[in-house]
This record gives C-alpha cells, structure tokens and sequence, in this order.
C-alpha cells in the first residue's frame, strides 16, 4: 500500500486515533483501489490499536495501514478525490 494522507488525533497530549489514506492498487490504474484504516487507543480483536504512551512514529503509521479496520474513505478523507485524482 502506497500512504498518501496521514490523520493524527490527541487527546491529553496523548495519541489517541491515526486515520491513514491509502491506495492499495497493485495492477492498472493508480487509486482505483483506495482506502482509509483507522487505529484507535482502544483494543479490537483483530485490528491494530494504539498502546498507552506510544509515541508517533513510521512504524506505527505502517502498522495503522498494514493493520488498522477499514473505514469509509470518503468520510475520513472528504476531500481526498479532489486532491489525489
């Protein structure tokens, strides 16, 4: 997956969501396979989840994308088509 947009949310100095856009295209067209993961400070079987204290960093970003639940794109990132296509 190629990242193309990265959310952060805080909540008491601390991270508490991370929204990552993505195109998971691998033949043909670019973006024609888009999505938005989503991992959050609370635990989800199955999904990755931000753990207390973790700091921002690239892995965490990937992990979000390789690992996070999938969400609606378009409402994650409104704008998205008009910027990326």
């Amino acid at each position: 997956m190629k990242i193309l947009e990265t959310r952060i949310f805080y909540t008491d100095d601390k991270i508490s969501k991370i929204v990552v856009l993505g195109d998971c295209t691998s033949v043909g067209k670019s973006l024609s396979d888009v999505r938005a993961l989503i991992a959050t400070n609370k635990p989800c079987s199955g999904y990755e989840f931000i753990k207390p204290n973790e700091t921002l960093s690239d892995d965490l970003i990937r992990r979000v994308a390789d690992y996070g639940m999938e969400v609606n794109p378009d409402e994650a990132f409104p704008h998205w088509k008009k910027t990326y296509k």
